[in-house]
């Protein structure tokens, strides 16, 4: 019996590394809530990028588009270093993805987050799980940290947007005043 898992997906280049760590067994949907953009023109090449990332592979795109449910700056407490200030985004980016998949059917959701080096991946597991129990859906863990560069190779591949910071207003400045 095949079940049905929905993946938070961040972007195209950790879903790229993520897919290849899917256990068997389960009808992957992806799904994009990804508020914490900033920027709209950001967003849209992301949303794009993933979107023809999911084509590349068979998967059916859910979420919504463009700009909807922005996270504020107020929000993620701006204030803050990391991780703290992630530990808010994550929480409102897993609770609607298990409200979503508790909603839809799903058995079960993950999170692309869980790829990335750069994300605080022990604050993005604890908000997954916390939400997988208050929605009551399951929370596949997947770490595919150590394999990121084949996502970021396979992005290069096939010309997908990759992009150089989270996506927040403060993780733009950081990257700015890094001057990378």
């Amino acid at each position: 019996m095949t079940r049905k898992l929905l993946i938070h997906q961040c972007c195209a280049v950790c879903s790229a590394s993520f897919f290849e760590r899917i256990p068997s067994g389960f009808r992957v949907s992806g799904f994009w809530f990804n508020p914490n953009i900033e920027r709209s023109c950001e967003s849209l090449k992301r949303e794009t990028a993933l979107r023809e990332f999911n084509a590349i592979k068979g998967v059916e795109t859910l979420g919504l588009r463009g700009d909807a449910h922005k996270i504020s700056a107020a929000q993620t407490s701006p204030m803050l270093p990391r991780p703290q200030r992630c530990r808010t985004c994550y929480k409102i980016r897993m609770d609607e993805t298990a409200r979503v998949a508790a909603e839809s059917g799903f058995e079960a959701f993950s999170t692309t987050l869980l790829a990335s080096p750069y994300q605080e991946h022990e604050s993005a597991k604890a908000a997954a799980e916390d939400a997988a129990r208050r929605f009551g859906v399951g929370f596949v863990y997947i770490d595919s940290r150590d394999i990121y560069y084949d996502g970021k190779r396979f992005a290069v591949l096939n010309r997908l947007y990759s992009q150089k910071y989270c996506g927040c207003a403060m993780s733009l400045a950081e990257r700015l005043a890094s001057g990378k």
